[in-house]
């Protein structure tokens, strides 16, 4: 008797503070039946950034694991070295906002505050 496919394996979430904005960066499984990996950079419930990742069915549950944890930390690092910048500032203009926020500077200095 074959073996049952396993259920999609629980995501990760992270709330991370970004030029004055809070972000929302979700990675999750779709299971074996849809080996597939969804990562999504979010603000407010639209998504600005994301990443797919596949992997055979037969990946083991560990392996499908450090591959979600692969890429939910590559948007993070891709996030905190601005290579979402522009897209972020496009999103934000199309509201009529500035991003970043101007409370993202320090006064009297022209980078922003790491």
């Amino acid at each position: 008797m074959a073996k049952p496919a396993r259920s999609p394996l629980l995501g990760y979430n992270h709330n991370v503070k970004y030029g004055g904005h809070i972000f929302h960066v979700q990675t999750e499984d779709s299971g074996p039946g849809n080996p597939h990996l969804f990562t999504h950079l979010f603000f407010e419930g639209s998504i600005l950034a994301s990443k797919r990742g596949q992997y055979d069915p037969s990946t083991s549950e560990e392996d499908v694991r450090t591959m979600m944890q692969a890429q939910h930390k590559a948007i993070l690092k891709e996030l905190k070295q601005t290579s979402y910048d522009e897209r972020i500032a496009r999103f934000f203009s199309q509201r009529g906002e500035v991003f970043p926020a101007q409370d993202f500077f320090v006064p009297d200095q022209d980078s922003p505050v790491p």
